[in-house]
């Protein structure tokens, strides 16, 4: 029940107590109580001060979209459904006849990583089957990556964007500028949120900020950090440490941004040889030492924590279309926001009969950037060179020597050689290695090419930059 102050709370943000009262609101304290109802029965309830803008949720209750009882209701099923980025401005809307609304349960995607969302993965269904979606979320940058991560996962050609008006960001603060007619006249008139390939550039939805990451070798910094949605190629002669180059950067990256990582490892079995090299990076500490043993369940403990691996299932073969559903699940249901694909040739690659290498090949890999931008993930691939001569094992490859065709330099956002130089024998010269970025799409914001000398610590499965060269390994 609303007692005076909340009622005088909500009127000042141009809220109806009575709606809120009708949707449970009441008073908790000093706290303005919201529950947060499925199938009738209260699941979670959030708290909002009073006297400060300072919200909590019940610890450990479910996460569910606020109102969401109104998706199933079929006595409104040819409403809109309008989707919020809080509670207000919900009820903003109810109240304006739009009593299909609901509000994301925790607010924008204001982190670099919030991991899954069951609550979507749970009415993602429900809400394909809607005609139109109206997301409605906050006018900021938390806002809009939200608003794009909900359009991907339901399909964004059912999904329509507002456009506030000047000063406003939310639906409440519409209200409480233009009063019900505004909000009205909003929700009446969404743009599409999928354009089908033309339009003028008002008609476009605002994009996320793009943000460049450190993959946490600083030597690396200026020739390639990591972005959302870009697809990229790291490849070398078998035995020079493509794989384990990539363990030490999605590691460090796990440690530096708190992302979920999926290794789709067709060559090593995760349940051996990943578990070994990752738990050997987390403790840093050689396998057959004591600190190993003593800190090896905490290192489980992180891997399941962080990593999801697909892998190759016994009674089907590992296509294209195999990868890509598992990607696609990782992405959506685990949160994952790097995908390391290793190794390109081990998928079983039944091209068209009529279709030629190089023509299957750039296929694969237009549906694999598809995929990276539609997800927002960054998605690397690693690749073998063609079988190599005797010659060619003295010359670091470049992307024109990947097996398949040109496609492998003309399309990858980023191309990754990992390089030890070899002696006419074969054998290494040394124990440096040298990470070449040959390409960069876009040197602004990723990183020139250049080339980076470092050194792998095997004791703890890092590579080490210059400055931690031990003597006589310096480059």
């Amino acid at each position: 029940m609303l007692n005076e102050a909340a009622i005088t709370f909500l009127e000042g943000r141009g809220l109806d107590p009575e709606i809120a009262s009708s949707l449970g609101w009441g008073v908790t304290g000093d706290r303005l109580a919201i529950p947060y109802r499925r199938e009738g029965n209260e699941v979670n309830t959030k708290y909002r001060n009073l006297s400060e803008k300072r919200f909590s949720m019940r610890e450990g209750a479910e996460l569910c979209l606020w109102n969401v009882d109104a998706l199933y209701d079929p006595s409104l099923k040819n409403a809109p459904v309008i989707v919020t980025e809080g509670e207000f401005d919900a009820l903003a809307a109810i109240q304006c006849g739009f009593p299909r609304t609901l509000s994301v349960p925790n607010g924008g995607d204001n982190s670099d990583n919030q991991g899954s969302w069951p609550w979507l993965e749970r009415e993602r269904g429900a809400l394909r089957q809607c005609e139109r979606v109206i997301l409605a979320l906050d006018d900021d940058e938390p806002g809009v990556r939200a608003a794009h991560r909900i359009a991907n996962a339901i399909g964004r050609s059912r999904c329509y964007w507002v456009e506030y008006p000047a000063n406003c960001k939310d639906l409440n603060e519409v209200l409480q500028t233009s009063g019900a007619g505004g909000v009205t006249t909003l929700l009446n008139n969404p743009k599409p949120y999928e354009i089908k390939g033309i339009g003028k550039l008002s008609d476009l939805p605002p994009l996320p900020a793009t943000r460049a990451y450190s993959t946490g070798i600083q030597e690396l910094d200026p020739h390639w950090n990591i972005r959302l949605g870009d697809f990229i190629v790291v490849y070398g002669i078998p035995g020079h440490g493509k794989s384990t180059f990539l363990n030490d950067v999605v590691c460090r990256v796990v440690e530096k941004y708190g992302w979920t990582v999926a290794i789709a490892s067709f060559e090593q079995p995760p349940q051996t040889e990943h578990r070994t090299a990752l738990r050997v990076w987390r403790t840093q500490a050689p396998e057959d030492c004591a600190l190993f043993q003593r800190l090896a369940s905490e290192a489980d403990d992180w891997i399941d924590w962080f990593f999801v691996f697909i892998t190759a299932h016994e009674d089907q073969l590992v296509t294209l279309d195999y990868v890509l559903e598992r990607i696609e699940t990782a992405a959506v249901r685990y949160g994952a926001k790097l995908v390391v694909v290793d190794p390109w040739n081990e998928l079983d690659h039944d091209r068209d009969r009529h279709e030629s290498e190089t023509e299957y090949t750039g296929k694969a890999i237009k549906e694999l950037k598809y995929l990276a931008k539609r997800l927002q993930i960054a998605l690397i691939v690693v690749a073998h060179p063609s079988k190599p001569h005797p010659g060619s094992r003295l010359k670091c490859p470049t992307p024109y020597d990947i097996s398949g065709s040109a496609h492998w330099y003309n399309k990858p956002d980023v191309c990754i050689a990992v390089w030890r130089d070899v002696d006419r024998d074969g054998n290494f010269k040394g124990t440096n290695t040298e990470i070449r970025v040959q390409k960069s799409r876009y040197w602004n914001s990723i990183g020139r090419p250049g080339t980076v000398k470092l050194w792998f610590d095997s004791g703890c499965n890092r590579y080490r930059g210059p400055d931690d060269f031990p003597e006589g390994h310096r480059p």
